[in-house]
């Protein structure tokens, strides 16, 4: 159990019991939350938190190359249904990666953090899948 200042705030698209006291849920993520106070965990971790949106400018200064390969990814057919603030999320539930790279995502200040950890994130798996390919038999 490892408490984050920061978490999103999920709309519930889907419940199905899986096995008895057992359920499947399939959520979409709606707005970034900041925890602002924990409370007693009785009878459930429970804190006092208000929505944290990248702010309006940070948006408007994160259009970059058209040559850049996120630009690419981040305009795919796939994403263009998405919201463009919240796109680099949804990119990032997409690829194969752990809730740590997840959680840093989320609790960068801005577009422009949000871009470089998304980078870091996409070498890293360039990085595996060249040495998955340099091990093939």
């Amino acid at each position: 159990d490892v408490r984050r200042s920061v978490g999103t705030l999920v709309s519930v698209v889907r419940v199905e019991e899986v096995a008895l006291g057992q359920f499947a849920v399939v959520a979409i993520g709606t707005d970034r939350l900041r925890v602002l106070q924990w409370l007693d965990d009785d009878p459930y971790p429970r804190a006092l938190v208000e929505k944290w949106p990248i702010p309006p400018s940070s948006l408007e200064s994160s259009v970059g190359s058209s040559e850049d390969h996120l630009e690419r990814l981040l305009d795919s057919d796939a994403l263009r249904h998405v919201p463009s603030e919240q796109r680099l999320f949804t990119l990032a539930t997409m690829l194969p990666i752990g809730s740590l790279d997840l959680q840093t995502l989320l609790e960068a200040n801005s577009v422009s953090e949000q871009r470089t950890v998304m980078k870091e994130i996409l070498r890293h798996l360039e990085d595996l899948a060249r040495f998955g390919d340099s091990h093939d038999v």
